[in-house]
């Protein structure tokens, strides 16, 4: 799963020209933007980490809205891109996503609309006044599934009886990492961290084969999760990507057109449209 993660972002970066560093200016991230891995050496909070999966799937439906940093590094070049992100996801791969490129200090950039129903999909690409339609399936299977935000895609394709199990109470801390489809021997690993000031419990699981870290970064008062940040190799690739939470909203007001797409007047439909407007 996470190795497709990693190859998807490769995929993104190398289109939006992250192969060729040179050729994008974009402004260094700020001091402690993305918090530094280290090797956690604590005992793991397994009951932390059982409240916190309930906790995220308690409802069936969220608005999160999100900050994401792409970094990537290739033979001694570097780019950096910044995404804000607002989506109300629902159980039934469901969503509704605003994503804008927003580089720090500088007014947003395009902007665009990703729609779900769950079976149908719609991107709508207001700079080009355009839009296309295609699945679920096959807007996961392009890899610009990557711009919705590693939260609530892994919300969005967590099985929803799976979700009723967690919410009616049978995740324990005995049995979180066996749910999770985690052995116990080291794979996950867990300690108190300090970051801008905040105190985190930070979750890192590390899988050297397929060569990627995962780190979940949860308050500990609160039982929340508030970043995620993948670390990885792929395609010659140094990829760092931290997602910042910034508010995740349960059972934000829907109408019955949140999941539905009408295009305006004078947009023109075509056969495939990129999220992606490097």
């Amino acid at each position: 799963m996470m190795k497709s993660i990693l190859t998807a972002i490769a995929s993104f970066t190398i289109l939006s020209g992250g192969a060729n560093a040179a050729q994008l200016s974009f402004p260094q991230p700020p001091p402690n933007y993305a918090p530094i891995l280290t090797q956690a050496t604590e005992t793991l909070d397994l009951s932390l980490l059982a409240k916190t999966v309930a906790a995220f799937l308690k409802s069936d439906r969220y608005q999160t809205d999100s900050q994401t940093q792409f970094k990537v590094s290739s033979q001694g070049n570097e780019t950096t891109i910044y995404l804000q992100n607002k989506i109300i996801t629902q159980s039934g791969k469901k969503f509704r996503a605003e994503i804008t490129y927003a580089k720090p200090g500088e007014p947003p950039q395009t902007g665009t609309l990703v729609v779900s129903n769950g079976t149908q999909l719609w991107i709508y690409r207001p700079d080009l006044k355009q839009y296309s339609v295609t699945t679920y399936t096959s807007f996961k299977d392009s890899g610009d599934w990557i711009l919705l935000g590693l939260s609530s895609f892994a919300f969005l394709d967590f099985p929803e009886a799976d979700r009723k199990i967690v919410v009616d109470g049978k995740l324990s801390a005995k049995n979180v990492l066996t749910y999770l489809g985690l052995s116990s021997n080291g794979e996950l690993k867990g300690e108190r961290r300090t970051l801008e000031g905040e105190a985190f419990y930070v979750y890192d699981y590390k899988d050297s084969q397929e060569g990627f870290t995962l780190s979940a970064f949860v308050n500990p008062k609160t039982a929340t999760l508030k970043q995620l940040q993948l670390a990885g190799k792929s395609q010659n690739l140094d990829i760092l990507l931290t997602e910042k939470i910034l508010r995740r909203t349960a059972n934000p007001a829907v109408t019955t057109n949140t999941f539905r797409f009408s295009p305006p007047k004078g947009t023109q439909r075509v056969k495939s449209l990129s999220i992606n407007p490097l």
